[in-house]
């Protein structure tokens, strides 16, 4: 609380600065900065206030990247740069303000012991594949895909944090993301593509299904070694035969077999369409467990 005081005073008295901007309250912080709930001319926002003073030379090549991937996308399923603004050594970024995260959404369901249902799923995968296949129609690989940067609002998802995206180049063999979310290929250094993302929709898949991260019971080292080997967590009972078929498609260990975002986006919008309605999902038997804050990306 002395914290979030003290952050409060510091642009309150500094107002004058940010003559656009009005802070209101701190809604999270990370490693370089805080993300701040706002009025931005007139309308609530979010702002996100880097301090480059924290970071090292290839932490600022970073964040140049993630605003520039950042402020061309526009879809209405990818949380929305509006302005950035930069007051050296910060740099202020204004998007969309929203609710929660899938992963906020997972732990409370867990907590209430409430059940996921299907259609709900498929609902919410068709927005999140149809970002997708918008983000890699520019070559863009996103590389972090999980519950933790799909934000929501009432039903709608949004893609967020576009940290570790990069445009695509024909080598690219650098390890990054979460493990547990990350493609095999990935994390044994191979060449990796597009289909890297695929994946990690695969594993966001799993966690929408069971509320349960993957791999839960195992230490992120643990996971990497596992998937590079081959594993995969066990899909629970009940799951339609062509969803199941789905997730097993998109973690394939094989690059090649592995859909596009465009027919993925495709097949769920049939099954949508052929079975309008589902029950629910037994769930899974390991409870949720929270990733420590040394695998999440500010």
């Amino acid at each position: 609380m002395k914290l979030i005081k003290k952050l409060f005073d510091y642009y309150s008295n500094n107002n004058k600065e940010y003559s656009d901007i009005e802070f209101i309250c701190v809604v999270g912080a990370g490693a370089f900065g805080e993300v701040w709930k706002c009025e931005y001319k007139n309308v609530i926002r979010a702002c996100k206030v880097i301090n480059k003073k924290r970071m090292k030379e290839d932490d600022l090549y970073l964040l140049k990247n993630e605003v520039e991937i950042w402020k061309n996308a526009r879809h209405p399923n990818i949380v929305c740069l509006y302005d950035v603004i930069t007051i050296e050594p910060k740099l202020y970024c204004i998007s969309d303000l929203m609710e929660e995260t899938l992963f906020d959404i997972h732990v409370r369901m867990s907590r209430m012991d409430l059940k996921p249902r299907i259609i709900t799923i498929i609902k919410q995968l068709i927005q999140i594949s149809d970002a997708m296949s918008y983000l890699h129609s520019f070559n863009i690989i996103h590389r972090d895909l999980k519950s933790q940067n799909i934000l929501c609002k009432e039903e709608q998802m949004f893609v967020s944090d576009f940290g570790l995206s990069r445009y695509y180049e024909n080598e690219m063999t650098s390890e990054t993301g979460s493990y547990r979310w990350m493609a095999p290929e990935v994390v044994r250094h191979e060449q990796y593509d597009k289909s890297c993302d695929v994946y990690s929709f695969a594993m966001l898949h799993y966690e929408m299904i069971t509320l349960c991260v993957p791999f839960a019971s195992y230490s992120p080292v643990e996971v990497a070694f596992s998937v590079a080997r081959g594993r995969r967590p066990p899909l629970p009972p009940g799951l339609p035969e062509d969803l199941k078929i789905l997730i097993e498609n998109c973690w394939n260990a094989s690059k090649r077999v592995r859909p596009t975002f465009e027919e993925i986006n495709k097949d769920l919008i049939n099954f949508k369409t052929k079975k309008s309605s589902f029950g629910t999902l037994e769930m899974a038997s390991k409870p949720m467990k929270r990733i420590p804050s040394k695998d999440c990306i500010f």
